[in-house]
């Protein structure tokens, strides 16, 4: 007995005809008189007295069609009650970022949600991108965007952009804001840098190994706030994202130069390989392509578009890859006027 064979049952009855009932059903009187004698050999009796003038049901058949109204009926409740369900859970989306990508975009992309899209209920998570990661991994998080550090099955990666870094120092050892730095003229600075294995640290050792640089790094530091205040203090320069430190020279406090060749890491979408996106989250995803497209021509952030997309996509499936690409040289530093 299935779902099909109650639901021809049940119009048949309704209709007192097998034709009318087929009708009604968009299928052949053959198809729905073929079911409905399976179902009667599978409970063992006749359902139906057949005459001249159409179809009644049997004392069997009147019995059958209480309950079989019935199992229609919860069917179509759980369907509904699984509808909403799905519905809540694709309303409810949580968005992680990594803390130089959230100062940028979890502001504007809140305030478009709300605005746009109310019923969308979003949650933005700040962790650094192996934490990312593994919570896409688990389905902690819908939709993430961070850099690729480690490879976890069953997360999807799209590359979005690359994210240029820059050489960072206190105002009063530099002689102008903005400009362009090699990495050898780098490596003549005392500098605070996350610990390997960061993505960004990894990166910034695997250019300076291919022109045979060697760093001086005495400070290992896994905080960009305490960064920050090294390089406020004089301690020591640094090499990060023109978003950690932008606030700082908007207000004249740090200067940040370009590393020419550039050095960058590459910025991806990670979602999980076993959850169907939903509706909110199809949607933040637009915004957010939306926001990031604004924010490469305001050319405040340093990031461009991927030079080589193919190449990232492959990167991104090789665990622990540390990899600086070099593309085209990049247009001269931008004023970093507040977006």
């Amino acid at each position: 007995m299935d779902v099909r064979q109650l639901q021809y049952f049940i119009a048949a009855a309704k209709a007192e005809s097998f034709s009318k009932a087929a009708d009604r059903m968009h299928v052949s009187q053959s198809a729905l008189g073929s079911q409905i004698r399976n179902l009667e050999q599978e409970l063992g009796g006749d359902l139906f007295e057949r005459h001249s003038r159409g179809t009644e049901l049997t004392p069997s058949g009147k019995v059958l069609l209480t309950y079989a109204e019935e199992i229609i009926e919860k069917i179509q409740l759980a369907k509904d009650a699984m509808a909403t369900s799905r519905e809540a859970r694709d309303c409810n989306v949580v968005v992680g970022m990594t803390s130089t990508v959230s100062c940028i975009l979890a502001a504007p992309l809140l305030y478009r949600i709300s605005e746009k899209h109310p019923e969308i209920r979003l949650t933005v998570v700040e962790e650094k991108s192996d934490a990312l990661i593994e919570k896409v991994a688990t389905r902690d998080i819908t939709l993430a965007l961070g850099f690729n550090s480690h490879h976890v099955d069953g997360v999807r990666w799209e590359p979005v952009l690359e994210e240029h870094l820059y050489f960072v120092e206190n105002a009063a050892f530099g002689k102008q804001n903005g400009g362009e730095i090699t990495l050898a003229e780098v490596t003549r600075h005392r500098l605070a840098l996350p610990s390997i294995p960061a993505v960004v640290r990894s990166v910034i050792e695997a250019e300076a190994a291919a022109q045979k640089l060697t760093l001086n790094v005495p400070y290992n530091v896994n905080s960009n706030s305490l960064i920050r205040t090294l390089v406020a203090q004089r301690a020591a320069a640094s090499i990060m994202p023109i978003a950690a430190v932008r606030d700082q020279v908007e207000a004249g406090e740090f200067i940040a130069k370009r590393i020419t060749p550039p050095v960058h890491r590459e910025l991806y979408f990670m979602s999980s390989e076993l959850q169907r996106p939903g509706r909110g989250a199809t949607i933040i995803k637009r915004e957010l392509q939306l926001l990031m497209k604004i924010e490469e021509k305001q050319g405040t952030t340093g990031w461009q578009p991927l030079q080589d997309r193919e190449g990232a996509a492959n990167r991104a499936y090789v665990a622990g890859a540390a990899t600086s690409l070099r593309g085209p040289d990049p247009t001269s530093y931008r004023s970093l006027a507040t977006v």
